[in-house]
This record gives C-alpha cells, sequence and structure tokens, in this order.
C-alpha cells in the first residue's frame, strides 16, 4: 500500500488523517482491468444527513496505453456502490475494484471524496444514468448536484 499526500479542499468538520492506496491490473470475470484498492481514516464524523462517496478523475494531461495513446478525459466518475462507511475509529477499507479499462496505464487518477446530503443524491443518480457512454460527467455537473469535495489523492500508472 502507498500512503499518498493527501490533498485536501474543504474541512468542514471532517477531515482525512491519511489515505493508502494500491493500484495495478488484474482480471475480473475474464476481463482484464485495472484495479484501485483503498483504505484510510477520518478524523471527526460524517454529519448527518450527509454521505461519503469517492469520485474517479483522469488527468487530461496523460495518456494510456493504447496505440491511439487516449488522454485522460478530465471528467468525474461517481463511485455509485463504494460508499465509505468508517468504523467508530474512522478507519474504512474498501476492497480491490475495477476503476479502468486494461490499457488505462498511463493515465494519472485523482480520487476525491465527497459528501453529498441524501436529499441531493437523486441529482447524482440522474447523471449517472445519464452518462450512456461511460465517460463521466463535468465538474459544475457535480458541484450543481451539492458535492462536497473534502480533498483526493493522486494516483499515477506506469504506461506498458
Amino acid at each position: 500500500m502507498v500512503r499518498d499526500a493527501y490533498t485536501e479542499l474543504a474541512n468542514p468538520g471532517v477531515r482525512m488523517n491519511f489515505v493508502e492506496y494500491n493500484v495495478g491490473s488484474g482480471r475480473q470475470g475474464g476481463a482484464p482491468f485495472v484495479f484501485l484498492e483503498v483504505s484510510g481514516q477520518l478524523s471527526g464524523r460524517i454529519p448527518a444527513g450527509r454521505l461519503l462517496y469517492p469520485f474517479g478523475w483522469s488527468d487530461p494531461s496523460t495518456v494510456d496505453s493504447t496505440p491511439e495513446q487516449n488522454p485522460g478525459t478530465g471528467r468525474y466518475s461517481w463511485g455509485r456502490n463504494h460508499r465509505i462507511l468508517p468504523d467508530s475509529d474512522g478507519c474504512w477499507y474498501q476492497p480491490k475494484r475495477s476503476i479502468a479499462y486494461s490499457r488505462a496505464h498511463g493515465l494519472t487518477f485523482r480520487h476525491y471524496y465527497g459528501l453529498i446530503s441524501e436529499n441531493d443524491l437523486p441529482c447524482l443518480e440522474r447523471l449517472f444514468e445519464a452518462d450512456t457512454r461511460g465517460d463521466g460527467f463535468d465538474g459544475e455537473s457535480v458541484a450543481r448536484c451539492g458535492v462536497e469535495f473534502l480533498g483526493f489523492i493522486t494516483i499515477p500508472t506506469e504506461r506498458l
């Protein structure tokens, strides 16, 4: 696990003490993918009526390992099924999961942590359902849904 320098963006009484991650390649159901395993510790409490989720972002100044060398999208993806639920000590863990396609190596990712109110969750659901291409949504749309990013970690990957 790599302990990353966490970049704090907001501190509404909740902050990450640390975040550790492991990134690599694997196979899931026979298909190759880039995986992320991540854990951390919060201080403070998530306010009542708010939920904490991860959001992915790929840096458009970096390129993947495909022959076309596709750049990162600069768009956000919501970890819809990966809500962060810290224990009584603020610790949390998310097991290995796919974060990108098999030849995404070379891209640099950011893994943001965002609070959203339960009342604003339907807005994110609508964005998710409208993302038929699977390339995520822009930052303005995420902000309109009331997501407050606490901070992020930067996850570089090596080109294949």
